[in-house]
């Protein structure tokens, strides 16, 4: 078992660092152009009303307010989209470069650095093709096929791809595009 954090400082910052940036650059920007480009056109009007009566009962507030941005903000203008598309494109090249010098984000062992930026970065490939391609960012898709083939991690994107199936939740994102259907 990978112990997840490096035990030394700088290692340790490294991976805080990685975190920080991925939430902040990749965390909101993911969220808005899914829902714009992909869960939006997927959801029937029944399931807008029932997404929208869900999020009315969530118990904390700043999450409560943080899915009523994306909605918001989805619907808004073209231009929102367009600068959550630039920081993802920036992102994406930040950790190209890092993965040509090291096979993981925050040094040479799989850490929660890597897990976190993979939650929002495994959806990209489907949701901006032209930015993560074999092409253009082979380190990244390798970085992500090596996460991907993780036991632990095929056990939760299934429980995901299950409960969505099962109706327990609208399909988020990342199940429509891991089942191949496009944006």
């Amino acid at each position: 078992d990978p112990a997840l954090a490096p035990t030394n400082a700088a290692g340790w910052y490294d991976v805080q660092e990685w975190i920080r940036y991925a939430d902040a650059q990749l965390g909101a920007a993911v969220d808005l152009v899914g829902w714009h480009w992909v869960m939006l056109p997927a959801m029937t009007s029944a399931e807008r009303q029932a997404f929208n009566e869900r999020l009315a009962k969530v118990a904390v507030k700043e999450q409560q307010a943080g899915w009523a941005a994306v909605v918001r903000d989805a619907e808004s203008t073209e231009n929102r989209i367009e600068n959550a598309q630039g920081k993802i494109r920036e992102a994406i090249v930040r950790v190209e470069q890092t993965l040509v010098n090291s096979s993981w984000l925050a040094g040479e062992a799989y850490s929660i650095a890597d897990i976190n930026a993979f939650a929002w970065i495994h959806v990209l490939p489907g949701l901006i093709p032209d930015a993560v391609s074999e092409a253009r960012t082979p380190k990244t898709l390798a970085w992500l096929r090596k996460i991907a083939e993780r036991p632990a991690v095929g056990k939760a994107l299934a429980i995901s791809r299950r409960a969505s199936s099962q109706g327990s939740f609208p399909p988020s994102y990342h199940v429509i595009l891991m089942a191949g259907r496009s944006p």
